[in-house]
């Protein structure tokens, strides 16, 4: 670690408190522009990822104790970064059940269209899937290296039934439109990759004797959004008629 930023980084903390006798603690984002202000950091990323990466390096090599003011909140896996000053606590963290970043995005998936038809077929075939479950047989195009492969994720496998069900939420074209006509690795745009990535996974789980459904958000009544309109009783009849059409639901 570069000494220079390092005692430059102490000095913009110090000269901070110094200035701010009623400030005891800051979140790191908001010092950010006074790092870049006394050029400690060209510029600004992500509301203060330079000067995360320096502390995140200090915590690994176990020299966190080189910034002295730097505290690390800790809630599971997630570090939320402050300086405080010294022999004080920081009256900015809450002792709070806030949600981390995880469980939030654990509950937007829960909230999805997908995790809500899954459920439905879990309920019907009476066991729970693997979801966004990976075969070694089934990959992707060779990437950059031309030696190795991505696995296709899978929406849900039911082993017991030698069964995949992949669910086609709405597509939202206006936002995708650009990223769908980026050249992949294979010379096709994302979105003809995407079309023979879905003819893949069927032709090659039928070779091994698995059968594929796909159930699309338009089966269902949608609001104006494309997401479903949940009626539950309603749901499971017409997700049950589409289990009919395949051979591993009786």
């Amino acid at each position: 670690m570069n000494n220079d930023i390092l005692d430059k980084i102490n000095e913009v903390l110090k000269t901070f408190f110094d200035d701010n006798a009623e400030v005891n603690c800051i979140a790191l984002k908001n010092v950010m522009p006074l790092m870049v202000q006394n050029a400690v950091f060209a510029k600004d990323i992500r509301k203060g990822l330079p000067l995360r990466k320096v502390l995140r390096a200090l915590e690994k090599e176990g020299k966190l104790s080189e910034v002295p003011l730097a505290y690390a909140h800790k809630v599971e896996q997630d570090i939320y970064w402050y300086f405080r000053r010294p022999n004080t606590d920081c009256d900015l963290i809450e002792d709070s059940n806030e949600p981390t970043k995880r469980e939030l995005a654990l509950a937007k998936h829960q909230a999805s269209d997908e995790f809500y038809v899954l459920g439905l077929c879990d309920e019907l075939l009476k066991v729970s899937s693997s979801r966004q479950h990976r075969f070694r047989f089934l990959v992707g195009d060779l990437h950059k290296d031309k030696q190795t492969r991505t696995m296709l994720p899978l929406d849900a496998f039911y082993e017991k039934h030698s069964l995949v069900i992949e669910f086609d939420p709405k597509r939202f074209d206006n936002t995708e439109d650009e990223k769908l006509d980026r050249k992949t690795n294979s010379g096709v745009k994302r979105r003809e990759q995407r079309e023979i990535y879905d003819a893949r996974k069927k032709d090659v789980l039928s070779d091994r004797g698995i059968e594929m459904l796909r159930i699309s958000f338009s089966a269902f009544t949608t609001d104006e959004d494309g997401k479903i309109i949940r009626n539950q009783d309603a749901d499971i009849e017409l997700v049950k008629d589409l289990l009919r059409s395949t051979k591993r639901y009786s």
